[in-house]
């Protein structure tokens, strides 16, 4: 039975019914869950005109506005799915609990690749979000996500590369992509790209290895610059293989010096 199958059924059971109060508690721990985890929903409720969840939105000057569960991003409806599906559980295996079986009911839950279709915003906050509305719950998760290894203290990951004996909350999101998940550089393919040829054309006008340039102070070689096709050609050809406008200027400039 799908998520919002059941929330129907569960939620028309909780009305037809008033008089059974754990139907009402039952379904009272699975509206908080999910409420903890989406905070600008204030509640939820079952549609059958629009046959929806629809959870009720209150902005800053405390306007209420309905959305749909159908309108939400994927990662909303997998979230809100998945922390819905687990309340249900926990009423389901512990129904004594009432109100607080969310809270209350302890086990071990699998999770694939939390990060999946998340915002980094929420990436950032998933596993505080679920540790607060899940307190007694074990999760075991996988991720290939910064924002959420950063959330963590080191004994809380286990990597198949070794052992982090470094708390990813004290480190950047570039090192804890470095040093934590292995990434040789922390920045992309594009601007790795970008640094080798910009050093490249650095060194083709200064002439040297080392890729300096004393901009203020060209000297001689700026004759010798003007005189040379070859070099020209060379970082005519560089210049073209640089998408980014703004380092592609720079070396214009820099370029341009040297022919002063």
């Amino acid at each position: 039975m799908s998520f919002l199958s059941w929330y129907k059924t569960f939620e028309d059971e909780a009305i037809k019914f008033p008089n059974k109060d754990f139907v009402r508690d039952h379904l009272e721990a699975v509206k908080e869950a999910i409420l903890s985890m989406i905070e600008d929903w204030k509640d939820l409720a079952f549609s059958w005109a629009e046959d929806d969840l629809v959870g009720t939105v209150v902005d800053e000057n405390g306007v209420q506005t309905l959305r749909l569960f159908r309108d939400l991003s994927d990662g909303y409806r997998s979230m809100v799915a998945l922390v819905g599906t687990i309340a249900w559980r926990c009423v389901r295996l512990n129904p004594h609990l009432g109100k607080n079986a969310a809270k209350e009911s302890p086990g071990i839950i699998l999770i694939d690749e939390l990060d999946l279709h998340l915002h980094p915003n929420w990436q950032k906050r998933i596993v505080g979000d679920l540790k607060r509305t899940f307190p007694k719950i074990q999760f075991i998760c996988t991720t290939h996500s910064p924002f959420i290894v950063q959330s963590l203290e080191a004994d809380e990951i286990i990597s198949l590369d070794g052992i982090v004996d470094v708390n990813p909350s004290s480190l950047s999101l570039e090192d804890v992509a470095e040093e934590i998940m292995g990434v040789e550089s922390p920045f992309s393919i594009e601007n790795q790209k970008t640094e080798e040829i910009a050093t490249k054309y650095l060194e083709a006008i200064d002439g040297t290895e080392k890729g300096t340039v004393d901009v203020e102070d060209p000297g001689e070689k700026g004759l010798e610059f003007l005189g040379n096709s070859n070099k020209e050609t060379e970082l005519n050809e560089l210049e073209q293989q640089i998408s980014d406008p703004v380092m592609r200027a720079f070396l214009q400039m820099q370029r341009l010096k040297y022919k002063k």
